[in-house]
């Protein structure tokens, strides 16, 4: 095991050491890694070096390394037990960050409106946004695994003094998704579209852009009209939802 160094009150300062090393490790990459990087960049790395037989033996790659428990280490004959604790301490750690990764995993991003003519209100508002798109306010979305944030901006030529507005809806106060598609515009052309139904007595869903409720549920309708909006795209919002509503329960 790597020898501890002392801090300022006297104790080991593994925390401090794995942390600074981890910080340099992207948690996407971990569980792509082989056997060799798995020597190179956490044994190696962590002052592990004497155990890369051992793991070499085992076929330890980045995969099998994030599943590792206290039980394996022990049956890999790993004998001392300052060496268990630690490799079990960074392997927490890991997987700690992996979960933040996966939670802050952006599905989509783009601004509203944008698109042909299905994608706004009216003909005045395609054209004003055509020819004098400064005297336009627009929306830009991030939609992520935890939720929907929406920032909404003021005209460039803000004439009106608005100012920007944020906010942001939690999936684990998601209560339904729907996709949209429908012909807009006289029904020439086109429009795909999102509504996802908060609710609204949530401290986390807060008020955005073309939001409607309902008395009778309390829900809040939140819709993104863009071209994006796909029944993939959807489908990857669904699953978001069903992973969120896993976490809060």
């Amino acid at each position: 095991m790597p020898k501890a160094k002392k801090s300022g009150a006297g104790e080991s300062s593994y925390y401090e050491d794995h942390t600074k090393i981890l910080d340099q490790l992207d948690p996407n990459e971990v569980e792509q890694w082989s056997v060799e990087h798995v020597c190179t960049q956490f044994l190696d790395k962590l002052g592990l070096g004497p155990l890369k037989q051992i793991f070499i033996d085992h076929k330890v790659t980045g995969h099998v390394l994030m599943t590792l428990t206290k039980g394996d280490l022990v049956e890999m004959q790993i004998h001392a037990v300052g060496d268990r604790v630690y490799i079990d301490r960074c392997l927490v750690e890991l997987r700690r960050r992996m979960r933040k990764v996966e939670r802050e995993r952006e599905l989509w991003a783009g601004t509203t409106p944008t698109g042909g003519i299905a994608y706004f209100p009216s003909v005045c508002d395609c054209l004003l946004y055509k020819l004098c798109p400064c005297f336009m306010q627009f929306t830009d979305w991030k939609v992520s695994s935890q939720g929907v944030r929406r920032r909404l901006l003021p005209p460039s030529c803000n004439c009106c003094c608005k100012s920007m507005h944020n906010d942001f809806s939690d999936f684990r106060f998601l209560k339904d998704v729907d996709w949209y598609k429908a012909p807009m515009c006289w029904c020439c052309k086109n429009a795909t579209w999102v509504e996802l139904n908060f609710d609204s007595k949530s401290e986390f869903s807060l008020g955005v852009d073309n939001v409607s409720k309902d008395a009778n549920d309390r829900l809040s309708c939140t819709k993104i009209m863009h071209p994006d909006m796909t029944e993939e795209l959807t489908l990857k919002i669904r699953n978001a939802w069903a992973e969120a509503r896993l976490v809060a329960d």
